[in-house]
């Protein structure tokens, strides 16, 4: 039997025309999963979502696939998306998937 890739490749300035070697990137599914946002969001960033009972939008970033680490909550989508984008570069690195990646 012979052993699957699964692994995806995708492109650092999201131009698919772009297809130079130093514009792709190899993700595993997961990770190429994580980076576009769902067309259903409520806010349209990632981690970022509104909590009704506090009335205010939260982040939230998985770690380790089944822990959801809080990152702060905000009277503003973006602002939440920005507590998301500091707490996602302080556990993963600069590599990580951001909503500002200028930014941070």
């Amino acid at each position: 039997p012979y052993k699957i890739d699964k692994r995806q490749v995708s492109y650092k300035d999201k131009n698919c025309c772009d297809n130079r070697r130093s514009n792709l990137i190899i993700y595993s599914p997961i990770k190429l999963q994580r980076m576009y946002i769902k067309p259903n969001s409520a806010s349209g960033y990632y981690g970022v979502s509104f909590n009704k009972t506090k009335n205010r939008w939260c982040a939230y970033i998985s770690y380790h696939g089944n822990q959801n680490i809080f990152a702060g909550s905000a009277l503003t989508a973006i602002e939440a998306a920005v507590l998301y984008d500091k707490k996602a570069v302080e556990l993963f690195g600069s590599d990580t998937t951001l909503n500002f990646p200028l930014v941070a």
